[in-house]
C-alpha cells in the first residue's frame, strides 16, 4: 500500500490493528521522495479488544500494527533533532538560546521540543511548544518551571566538557498514536504497538511459508505508545519492537532514524533476534522501564536520546515494595559486537546505561564499541550487574560522560579479573566511580590480582555551577524505595570522585542487599591504578552556611574488611584542586564492634588505607603515601575496643617471665616525614614505602580458631610502633543468624627496609603464609614472628624449601643447627638478604623472615618429637664422641639422619632455669627437609605422625621405666619430650586451638612412684553402670602428680578384672568398658559394672601398657542389687514429621534402667522371655480413637528390642503409646513414648487468619502438669480437632500459673470466629479435659492476642471487673486489633529478641515449650510459622538483621 505522497495530503489512518502479510506499507522512500504531507495512523482499542494472533509468530495483541512484510515510513528530515543549550535558563524564562541553527534545520512554530533536567531530578525535563524562532533563540509558548544548565567547562588541556541541557525536536509529519481515552489507556497501561517480526501465512498456492518483517522508519513521531509490562524478548510489546527478524539484509533492510517516541507506556524501542540494525538520532521522552533495549550483532547505534525514564514500580502510583528491578534508559547488556556512539541518557529514574563490557583489546580508537556516550540526571550512570557481564577475564569501558547523576556515575559488579576504564569523564556524581569485582575469594588461599584500571580520565567534583540549593535528592517514590542503592557522600555531603577498589569473594547481593556493601570475604589481592587522569573542581564550597567538601579518592564506607591500595600517576592536579580535598578514608564503624561481625574491636578495613602516589602528580613534588590513621580510637572510646590492654600478653613479656611496658607510638610505623591531615583523616608520608602485608593462615580451622588480635610492632631506636589487627568480620549466616566464623587472614601495613615484631594472642598456626602486594623486587621487610612452640619451623619461599641461617650441612646430606651464642644477630638473616632466609631465635622464641617483593614465604610447623636431654658438662665434641646419636637411633629403631641437634646449651649459657645444671642438648626426631622440597611434598617421608607419636611413647617409657640411660649408656641428669603437636583433621577440630600462646610444652618427665585409688567405685544395680566410677592417679616420690604417663596421645591404660572366687554369683562378668587411659594423670573408668547382682565381688586394677609396668590396686568387697526396670521407647514417629491417618508407622519398645533410664542391652542376662503389648497411652485424652496393627511382639534377645512395624491409628490427632512389657516371673514398670501427631491432609488458606489463645486449668502445675506437659497439650490439641478439624492449631507452650495454655489457631476467618464462639461457650458451660487420671475442668478464663476476652479473666464476678468483648464486637475489631499490633510487633521485635535472654532468667514459674527450643517475642497478632523459632511476620524484619 502506497500512500498518497503530496504536500497536501492530510491523512489520517484509524484502525484497531494493522497486519502486513507479505505487501508493504510505504509512506515515503528513504533517501530520495520523502513524505511530504500529514500521515496519521491512529491504533484504537482497550483491555476489552480481541487480541490478533499468527501463527508461528509472537503474539500481536491489541492497538497495534504487525509487520511480517515491509514497512517503510519517511517523514521531512530535520537535523539535528538534538542540540543544546547555549547560555543557562532560570525558572520563569520563556526564552531559550541553542547552539544551533535550528530554524534553518527544519525546527518550526508550532512544533513541540523538549528541554532535560540538568539536575539529579529527571523529573524536571520540560516539554514546550515553540510560539517564535530566530536562528538559534526560541521563544516558548509557556515559561519554562525549571532553571536548566547551558554551561561549558574547558579544562586546562583545553578539552571541552559540557553541562547543559538538551533541547530535542518531538514533532513530526507522521505520527503513529495510541487512540480512544488517552488517561484510561494510561492507566491500564495499553497503548498501540508496532511488531515488526516473522510468522507462517499460506500464499496464493495453499503453501504455508514464512513471512519475515522488516521496517525502515526515519522521522516518524510515536504517541502514547507502549504496553505496559509486556518486556519478556519473546512478547516485547514497546513502541517498536523487531522480534527474530535474523540479519540485516539489502532484501530485509532495518533501521530507525530521526524518530520520536513522545510519553509511552513501555520502552520505545526493541530489538530481539536480530542483528545490523541502525538506530539512528531518534529522542525518547518519557518511556517506562527503559528506552532501547537491544541484543543481537553488528548494530549501529548512534546520537539517540532517552529522556525521562520512569521505574515501572512506581509508575501511575504504585508503590511496589519488592520490586528490585534497576532498568535503564539503553539496556545494552546482550548486544555484541556493536557500535554505541553519541548517545545520551538525560535523566532515568534509576539508570541510564545498563552494558556488558567491551573486551580488552587493543583496537584502533576509531574501532571502538563505545565512544561519546553521555548519562546525567539519573540515579545511576552506567551500570554493570554481575549477571550481565562479559564471560571474559578482562571487561573495557570507554567513551561514557557522567555527570550529575546522584548516587553513581559508574557502578560495576562483577566477576571478571581486569576492569578498564579508558577516557571516562566523571563530573558532579555522587560518587564517580564504584567497582566490585568478585570470585576467588581468601577463603580459597588463590591469590590472582583482581585489578582496576582508570586511564585518561577527566573527573570532577562540584564545578561553579553545581547548585546545592537546586542539584538535592530527588523526592520521588522510586528514589524512596531504592535506600538500598544509596552511595556515600563525605560528612559534609561533599561528592566523591573514585572509590578504592573492592574485591571479595562473592556477590554483595545487590539488588537485596546494599549496593555499596560487602558480604563475602575480601579477595587477597587487588588493586586500582590510576593513570592520565585530569582532576578538578575538588575543594571547600558553602552551602545553607556551612562548610562541603568534595573529595577526590575515597574509602569505601562499607569495606570495614579491606580497602586494597590505590597506585597513582601522571595525574594532573588542576588549580580547582585543594590539597586537603585530594583523600578522604572513613574511620571504623562502631557498629560492627558486636558478635555478629568483628566480634569484640574494630576491623582493620578503615584502618589499613593507602594510596601511593608513585610520581608526585597527585601530592605534588614530594609525592609518597596517603597512610591511614590506624590508632583512631586507641585507648580512647571503649566501645572500639583497641589499646595497650589488647597487645597480645607474650609481647611484652621477657624469656624470664618479667614483662615490660608497651611502646608510646602506636598505629602503623611512621617516620618524621608524616603530616596528618585532618580533612583526609590520614597522613601524607613522603619517607618510606609503605605495602600491603597478607598474613594467612592455611590451617583448615581458619574460619573458627581466632588468631586475633595481633600485635604488628615496628622495631625503631625510640621502641616502636604498636599495631593491632583484627581481620574481617564475620559474614556467615546459618538458618538466618550469624555462624561466628571469621577468616584468620589479615592485611597489614608495612615499611620498606623495617623489621617488626608479629605476636598472635591465639595459638599459631601450623601453617601460615606472607606476602606483600605488589612490591617491587628490592623492597623488602623482616618479621620476626613469635612461635609458642620450640617445634620444627619449615619455610618455603615460593614453595621450595630454605634452609635455617645456622643450618650446618653433614655429609649424608641431612643438617644440624649450629648453637645460639652471646651474639644475638650472629645468625639473624641481614635485611638485604633474598626472600624467604630465616632463622629462629630460640631464647625469644621468634622465627626471622625475609620477605622481598611480592615473593610467598610460608612457615610450616613440621610434626617432630623434641627430645631434651640435660647431661653431666661436656662439650660438644665430648657429645659427638660419645655416639649418642646413634645410641639414641639404634634404641628407637630408626636410622641416625632422623636425629638432628637443634640446640646446645652450656651451663655457661644456660637461658632457662633448671633444677639441675650440665649441658643440655636438644633433639628433633623426624624427616629431615631437603633443599628444593617443594611445600606440596613437606609431609612426605617415613616418619609420619603415628610413627612419631611411637617413637615419642617410647621414649617416654623408657625414662619412666628407668631404662633410657642404660641403653642410651649415659647419666641423665634431666629430660624434656615435647610430642608432635596435634594437627586439626577438619574445620571443626579444636584439638590445635586448645594449645596456646606461652604455654610450656616442652615437659619435663616425671617418674611415677605411686598408683593411688583417689576415687573408689559406688555399686548400685545389676546390668548398669557404676553410678561412681573408679578413679586411680599416679604420683612421682615427691608426691607430685605425674602428669603425662606415655605420651598424650598415647598414654599408659588400666585395666579392670572382676575376681568371683568369694562372689555368691560366680559367673557374673564386667560390663562397661573394663580399661581406661590416663588424662593430666588421672585414669577414670566412665562405664564399669557387674552382670549379675550378688555380693562378694572384687576388682582387681592393674597397669597393663605398658606390660614393663608394675601398678596395681584392688577395690573393696562389691555387693550388686536386683536390677529395677520399666519399658521405654527408642523410636516413635517424630512430632516434626507426623505420620498421615491410616498410614503405617513403626514403634520400638526397650527394657530401661527404672531410675537412670539407661537401656539394658543383654535383657536375657537372668534367661528371662520378655514380651511387650502397646497402647494408646491414656486413651481418654481421646476416646474415639483407635491403634491398629500387631500389638504384642517378643523381644529380640541380639538387640534387646521389639519392633512395632505396622501400627496405624485412625484419628487426627496427638498421640502417646504406652509399653507393658513382661516375662514369666516379672512384670515391669509400663514406660510411655514421646507424644506424636497424626495428621490428615489440610490445605493452607490463601487467606488464612491466625489468633492467639490462651486458656487456663485452675490445678497445681506441679501434680497434673509438670513432666507431662506434652500430653496436656496433646489433650487440648485433639479438644480444639473435635471443634474445627480444618483449622490448624500450633505453637503450644505450656506454663505454671495454675496450668495456663498458649496456642495459635490459623484458618479461614470464618473458621475461627467459629472457633472463638464455640471455645467461649465451651468454657461458660464448664467443659471438662481428661488428663492421665483426672479430669481438669477449664478455667472461666480466655485471651485472644493477649486481650482478655468476653469477660472472661478467672474471677468471679466478671460483669462487675471489666467491660466484656463480644463476638460481633470482635468481628468488627479483629481486623484493625491485627494491623495494630504487627506493626507494633515489628518495631519492638529487636528489643523483644534482647529481652528474652535476660527476663527469661529472672522467671520463677515453669514454661513449656512444644518446639524444641524457646520461641523469642512471640507477640502480636501474627503468629510464627510451626516448627519455626519465630513469628513469620518478624522473619522479614530480621532478614537483614544478624544475630549471634
Amino acid at each position: 500500500m502506497d500512500v498518497d505522497n503530496t504536500e497536501s495530503a492530510n491523512l489520517v489512518l484509524e484502525v484497531d490493528f494493522m497486519i502486513i502479510r507479505g505487501g508493504r506499507f510505504i509512506a515515503g522512500f528513504d533517501g530520495g521522495d520523502i513524505f511530504k504531507g500529514n500521515l496519521e495512523i491512529i491504533l484504537n482499542g482497550d483491555v476489552y479488544s480481541e487480541s490478533e494472533k499468527v501463527n508461528g509468530g509472537p503474539p500481536v495483541g491489541v492497538k497495534a500494527i504487525g509487520v511480517f512484510g515491509g514497512l517503510d515510513l519517511h517523514g521531512f528530515e530535520v537535523k539535528p533533532v538534538i542540540t543544546h543549550l547555549a547560555a543557562t535558563v532560570e525558572k520563569g524564562d520563556s526564552v531559550i538560546t541553542v547552539d544551533a541553527d535550528v530554524e534553518a534545520s527544519g525546527w518550526n512554530v508550532s512544533d513541540k521540543i523538549m528541554i532535560t533536567a540538568t539536575t539529579y531530578d529527571a523529573h524536571q525535563t520540560e516539554i514546550r511548544t515553540i510560539s517564535a524562532i530566530s536562528e538559534g533563540t526560541i521563544t516558548l509558548d509557556t515559561p519554562l518551571e525549571f532553571g536548566h544548565l547551558g554551561e561549558v567547562i574547558t579544562d586546562d588541556s583545553g578539552d571541552v566538557h559540557y553541562l547543559a541541557a538538551e533541547v530535542a525536536l518531538l514533532t513530526r509529519n507522521i505520527v503513529i498514536r495510541s487512540g480512544g481515552d488517552i488517561e484510561a489507556a494510561r492507566k491500564a497501561g495499553l497503548g498501540g504497538r508496532v511488531l515488526v517480526s516473522s510468522a507462517n501465512f499460506i500464499d496464493s498456492n495453499g503453501i504455508d511459508k514464512t513471512r519475515f518483517g522488516w521496517a525502515r522508519i526515519s522521522y516518524t513521531q510515536f504517541i502514547n505508545m507502549g504496553q505496559y509490562g509486556y518486556t519478556e524478548a519473546f512478547d516485547p510489546r514497546y513502541a517498536i519492537a523487531y522480534v527474530g527478524t535474523g540479519e540485516h539484509s539489502n532484501i530485509r533492510p532495518c533501521f530507525l532514524k530521526g524518530n520520536s517516541f513522545e510519553d509511552g507506556f513501555s520502552p520505545a524501542i526493541g530489538i530481539f533476534g536480530a542483528d545490523g540494525h541502525d538506530v539512528i538520532s531518534n529522542v525518547m521522552y518519557k518511556v517506562v522501564g527503559g528506552g532501547m533495549v537491544v541484543d543481537g550483532r553488528d548494530h549501529y547505534v548512534k546520537g539517540n536520546m532517552v529522556a525521562l525514564n520512569l521505574w515501572p514500580g512506581s509508575y501511575e502510583g504504585r508503590r511496589e515494595l519488592k520490586n528490585v528491578a534497576y532498568e535503564s534508559s539503553f539496556e545494552l547488556t546482550k548486544a555484541r559486537e556493536s557500535k554505541f556512539y553519541d548517545n545520551i541518557a538525560a535523566g532515568s529514574e534509576r539508570s541510564g546505561f545498563s552494558l556488558a563490557g567491551e573486551l580488552c583489546v587493543d583496537v584502533d580508537p576509531e574501532l571502538l564499541g563505545w565512544k561519546g556516550n553521555k548519562v546525567h540526571s539519573s540515579m545511576f550512570g552506567v551500570m554493570i550487574w554481575k549477571e550481565d557481564t562479559l564471560p571474559e577475564e578482562c571487561i573495557r569501558i570507554s567513551g561514557f560522560t557522567a555527570w550529575k547523576n546522584y548516587d553513581f556515575g559508574i557502578f560495576i559488579e562483577t566477576s571478571v579479573i581486569r576492569i578498564e576504564f579508558e577516557d571516562n569523564d566523571l563530573i558532579e556524581n555522587g560518587l564517580g566511580l564504584w567497582t566490585h569485582t568478585f570470585g576467588h575469594g581468601s577463603l580459597s588461599h588463590f591469590r590472582k590480582e583482581k585489578s582496576i584500571s582508570f586511564k585518561r580520565g577527566y573527573v570532577a567534583g562540584a564545578t561553579p555551577f553545581f547548585d546545592c540549593e537546586k542539584d538535592v535528592k530527588p523526592s520521588t517514590v522510586s528514589f524512596e524505595l531504592s535506600s538500598l542503592a544509596r552511595s556515600w557522600r563525605s560528612p559534609s555531603g561533599g561528592n566523591m570522585g573514585l572509590s578504592m577498589p573492592n574485591a571479595d569473594g562473592g556477590s554483595n547481593g545487590l539488588p537485596t542487599h546494599p549496593f555499596r556493601g560487602r558480604m563475602s570475604y575480601p579477595t587477597l589481592d587487588a588493586k586500582m591504578d590510576i593513570d592520565g587522569t585530569r582532576f578538578a573542581h575538588f575543594g571547600s564550597r558553602s552551602c545553607d552556611g556551612k562548610e562541603v567538601m568534595d573529595f577526590i579518592i575515597s574509602s569505601n564506607i562499607a569495606a570495614d574488611d579491606v580497602n586494597h591500595p590505590v597506585n597513582v600517576q601522571n595525574v594532573v592536579v588542576e588549580d580547582t584542586v585543594d590539597f586537603d580535598n585530594i583523600a578522604f578514608f572513613h574511620s571504623p564503624n562502631v557498629g560492627k564492634v558486636n558478635p555478629s561481625d568483628c566480634v569484640d574491636m574494630e576491623c582493620d578495613g578503615h584502618k589499613k588505607s593507602l594510596i601511593h602516589d608513585l610520581d608526585g602528580t597527585l601530592l605534588g613534588q614530594s609525592g609518597g603515601t596517603v597512610l591511614d590513621d590506624a590508632e583512631v580510637n586507641w585507648d580512647g572510646d571503649a566501645r572500639f575496643g583497641i589499646g595497650d590492654y589488647r597487645i597480645p600478653k607474650v609481647m611484652l613479656t621477657f624469656p624470664n617471665s618479667t614483662t615490660f611496658d608497651p611502646p608510646k607510638k602506636h598505629g602503623i610505623y611512621r617516620d618524621n616525614t608524616c603530616t596528618y591531615i585532618d580533612s583526609w583523616r590520614a597522613y601524607h608520608c613522603t619517607g618510606p614505602k609503605y605495602r600491603m602485608l597478607v598474613i594467612e593462615s592455611m590451617d583448615q580451622d581458619t574460619e573458627v580458631r581466632r588468631l586475633s588480635p595481633i600485635g604488628l610492632k615496628a622495631r625503631t631506636e625510640d621502641g616502636g610502633y604498636m599495631d593491632l589487627l583484627n581481620g574481617p568480620q564475620d559474614h556467615g549466616w546459618c538458618a538466618g543468624y550469624t555462624c561466628q566464623k571469621r577468616i584468620s587472614t589479615f592485611w597489614a601495613v608495612v615499611a620498606d627496609g623495617v623489621t617488626f615484631d608479629l605476636y598472635m594472642t591465639g595459638t599459631n598456626p601450623q601453617h601460615t603464609r606472607f606476602f606483600m602486594l605488589q612490591a617491587e623486587e628490592d623492597e623488602r621487610v623482616r618479621l620476626a614472628v613469635y612461635y609458642f612452640s620450640p617445634q620444627r619451623l619449615d619455610v618455603f619461599k615460593d614453595d621450595i624449601y630454605i634452609y635455617p641461617t645456622n643450618a650446618e650441612i653433614t655429609g649424608d646430606g641431612n643438617y644440624n643447627l649450629k648453637p645460639s651464642t652471646q651474639t644475638p644477630s650472629e645468625y639473624l638473616p641481614d635485611i638485604d638478604a633474598a626472600a624467604g632466609q630465616n632463622y629462629f631465635d630460640r631464647e625469644w622464641q621468634l622465627q626471622y623472615l625475609i620477605l622481598k617483593g611480592t615473593a610467598v614465604v610460608d612457615v610450616i610447623i613440621k610434626e617432630v618429637v623434641l627430645v631434651s636431654l640435660t647431661l653431666p658438662p661436656m662439650t660438644i665434641d665430648d657429645f659427638f664422641g660419645e655416639k649418642v646419636v646413634e645410641n639414641l637411633a639404634a634404641f628407637l629403631g630408626i636410622p641416625p639422619e632422623k636425629i638432628r641437634i637443634v640446640d646446645v646449651i652450656s651451663e655457661a649459657t644456660n637461658r632457662r632455669k633448671r633444677d639441675v645444671s650440665g649441658t643440655t642438648i636438644q633433639f628433633e626426631i623426624a624427616d629431615a627437609p631437603v633443599s628444593g622440597t617443594n611445600i606440596t611434598n613437606v609431609n612426605d617421608g617415613e616418619l609420619d605422625r603415628s610413627k612419631l607419636l611411637n617413637l615419642t611413647r617410647k621414649v617416654v617409657d623408657s625414662v619412666q621405666l628407668g631404662t633410657l640411660g642404660e641403653s642410651l649408656n649415659l647419666t641423665i641428669l634431666g629430660i624434656d619430650v615435647q610430642e608432635p603437636l596435634p594437627i586439626p583433621e577438619n574445620s571443626t577440630d579444636s584439638s590445635w586451638a586448645l594449645l596456646t600462646n606461652g604455654s610450656d610444652v616442652l615437659a619435663a618427665i616425671q617418674i611415677p612412684s605411686e598408683m593411688k585409688y583417689t576415687t573408689e567405685l559406688v555399686a548400685d544395680r545389676e546390668q548398669q553402670p557404676f553410678p561412681t566410677q573408679p578413679e586411680f592417679s599416679m604420683y612421682d616420690a615427691n608426691m607430685e602428680l605425674v602428669e603425662v604417663l606415655g605420651s598424650r596421645g598415647d598414654p599408659w591404660k588400666i585395666r579392670a578384672v572382676l575376681d568371683t572366687n568369694a562372689a555368691t554369683y560366680p559367673t557374673a562378668t564386667l560390663i562397661g568398658e573394663t580399661t581406661c587411659g590416663f588424662v593430666d594423670g588421672v585414669c577414670t573408668f566412665e562405664t564399669l559394672g557387674i552382670s549379675h547382682q550378688g555380693s562378694g565381688y572384687v576388682i582387681k586394677f592393674e597397669v597393663f601398657d605398658p606390660s614393663e609396668a608394675s601398678f596395681a590396686a584392688t577395690s573393696a568387697s562389691i555387693t550388686v542389687k536386683e536390677a529395677a526396670l520399666s519399658s521405654g521407647f527408642t523410636s516413635v514417629p517424630d512430632k516434626d514429621m507426623p505420620v498421615m491417618v491410616n498410614d503405617t508407622f513403626t514403634a520400638v519398645v526397650d527394657i530401661r534402667d527404672l531410675s537412670s533410664q539407661m537401656v539394658v542391652e543383654d535383657i536375657s542376662w537372668n534367661n528371662d522371655v520378655w514380651t511387650a503389648t502397646i497402647s494408646i497411652y491414656s486413651p481418654e485424652i481421646s476416646p474415639d480413637t483407635q491403634l491398629l496393627g500387631t500389638l504384642e511382639k517378643s523381644f529380640d534377645v541380639t538387640s534387646g528390642l521389639a519392633t512395632f512395624d505396622d501400627l496405624q491409628i485412625t484419628t487426627r490427632g496427638r498421640y502417646s503409646l504406652k509399653a507393658d512389657v513382661k516375662s514369666a516371673t516379672k512384670t515391669l514398670t509400663s514406660g510411655r513414648s514421646a507424644v506424636f501427631e497424626v495428621k490428615e491432609n489440610v490445605t493452607m488458606q490463601d487467606e488464612e487468619v491466625s489468633y492467639k489463645f490462651s486458656l487456663r486449668f485452675n490445678a497445681d502445675y506441679s501434680m497434673y502438669a509438670e513432666d507431662q506437659e506434652d500430653i496436656v497439650e496433646a489433650s487440648v490439641y485433639n479438644f480444639l480437632l473435635s471443634i474445627d478439624d480444618s483449622a490448624r492449631y500450633h505453637d503450644f507452650s505450656i506454663s505454671e500459673g495454675s496450668i495456663l495454655i498458649d496456642f495459635w489457631a490459623s484458618g479461614e476467618t470464618d473458621s475461627l470466629l467459629a472457633i472463638i464462639n464455640t471455645v467461649e461457650g465451651s468454657i461458660v458451660n464448664g467443659t471438662s479435659l481428661n488428663l492421665p487420671g483426672v479430669v481438669l475442668e477449664l478455667d472461666k478464663y480466655m485471651k485472644l492476642d493477649d486481650v482478655v476476652y468476653g469477660g472472661l479473666d478467672g474471677l468471679e464476678e466478671i460483669d462487675d471487673v471489666i467491660e466484656t468483648t463480644t463476638l460481633n464486637e470482635a468481628k468488627l475489631n479483629q481486623t484493625t486489633i491485627i494491623i495494630a499490633v504487627v506493626i507494633s510487633a515489628t518495631l519492638v521485635l529487636v528489643a523483644a529478641l534482647i529481652l528474652i535472654v535476660v527476663v527469661s532468667k529472672k522467671k520463677s514459674a515453669k514454661t513449656y515449650h512444644s518446639d524444641t527450643e524457646m520461641r523469642a517475642g512471640v507477640s502480636g497478632t501474627t503468629p510464627p510459622p510451626e516448627n519455626s523459632a519465630a513469628p513469620a511476620s518478624k522473619g522479614e524484619a530480621l532478614s537483614s538483621t544478624k544475630s549471634a
